[in-house]
């Protein structure tokens, strides 16, 4: 009984160091099971402590608050790195003592058209990252859907009928089409005897269609065969 309580203590004292399950198991010896029992009630504070870590990930960027431009009046913000590698804002209301956050792309934006962007607007970049101004623009939603669309919508080569892709890499309209392109489509090869180019509609076709390479071919196989059967 006390050796029992002894590994009990031992392996809360293992878990609330960080350890997981499977490491305590492998140090001690005890299932999995019973580690889980014993350390049921330490779990929220594990995971108190990783938000808490989490939170702690953030980076200041300017030292102190600064004064927040229209249309944020009575605002100040702290420009802050998050953990995802973003840079972010937190405006801090001076009259109602509110705190809000948003990214600095959409922060910019908005001083730059002088008022407040909807639900529907995004805030986009032209090119990498950089939160300049000149590399920002905003759009919609439904833009945005209409763009893919536009960008999807592709003619297929079998049946010459315009279709909607699911996926960019998406040719034909159905896989009846695309069974008919493969098909179509010869695959240009090397014979590995006469070492010329050739047409196939396999591309597992390793000989070209001439009788003397076909007839290399199947002897080199036979005489494998062969060697395979009598040792």
């Amino acid at each position: 009984m006390k050796a029992k309580l002894a590994e009990r203590e031992e392996a809360r004292r293992l878990y609330s160091e960080g350890m997981s399950y499977n490491a305590i198991h492998e140090k001690m010896g005890v299932a999995k099971s019973s580690i889980s029992n014993w350390c049921r009630d330490l779990r929220v504070v594990k995971k108190k402590k990783t938000d808490a870590a989490k939170t702690l990930t953030k980076t200041l960027l300017l030292p102190g608050a600064i004064e927040a431009e229209f249309p944020f009046v009575n605002c100040r913000y702290y420009l802050y790195r998050s953990a995802d590698n973003c840079q972010r804002i937190q405006l801090v209301n001076l009259v109602t003592k509110k705190r809000d956050v948003m990214a600095l792309a959409r922060y910019l934006m908005s001083v730059k058209l002088g008022r407040f962007l909807t639900k529907d607007e995004i805030v986009k970049h032209r090119s990498g990252y950089d939160d300049n101004i000149d590399n920002l623009y905003v759009t919609t939603r439904a833009q945005i859907k209409q763009d893919r669309i536009k960008f999807l919508t592709r003619e297929c080569p079998t049946c010459k009928k315009t279709f909607v892709a699911q996926r960019p890499g998406t040719k034909t309209c159905s896989p009846k089409c695309r069974a008919q392109m493969i098909l179509q489509t010869p695959y240009v090869r090397e014979c590995v005897i006469c070492e010329e180019t050739f047409e196939t509609k396999s591309n597992r076709q390793d000989v070209c269609n001439s009788d003397s390479c076909r007839s290399i071919i199947a002897n080199e196989r036979y005489r494998e065969r062969r060697r395979g059967y009598y040792g």
